[in-house]
């Protein structure tokens, strides 16, 4: 689930801008371009709770080796670093969203904008330190 929300933010991030060789490969105008990103976005959005959901509730015992010792794959502090992260990461998204909601985007333009590219890069930032751990 989480590989599916990545995918689906990548796909997000190629309509995102005005002049982007994606809308023009798919015939699409900018305004067009601007709905899959929201779309794309907001399915980010839920797969990236689906993939909070899996690993923390469905399967708590998925990185033991196996059933019958007390083994992990990974330490506790790497999946300690990996949890944080990842709630760091949903919760820059949760803000994205949040500064994108049209009252929000339509009263103040200027700080939806900025803080959409601050909290698209520390989304990024912590991706990479989620991914890596």
């Amino acid at each position: 689930a989480g590989n599916l929300a990545t995918l689906a933010m990548i796909i997000s991030l190629a309509f995102s801008t005005r002049n982007s060789i994606w809308t023009f490969l798919c015939g699409i105008s900018y305004e067009r371009g601007l709905y899959w990103h929201k779309l794309l976005a907001y399915l980010s959005l839920l797969l990236s709770a689906y993939h909070a959901f899996v690993y923390h509730y469905a399967y708590p015992d998925k990185l033991k080796k196996s059933d019958h010792d007390d083994e992990y794959i990974r330490t506790p502090e790497e999946i300690d670093n990996m949890v944080l992260t990842g709630w760091f990461m949903y919760g820059f998204m949760i803000l994205i969203f949040i500064t994108s909601i049209i009252y929000v985007r339509r009263y103040v333009f200027e700080l939806f904008y900025r803080l959409h590219w601050i909290l698209f890069i520390l989304t990024i930032v912590a991706a990479l330190l989620h991914a890596t751990n």
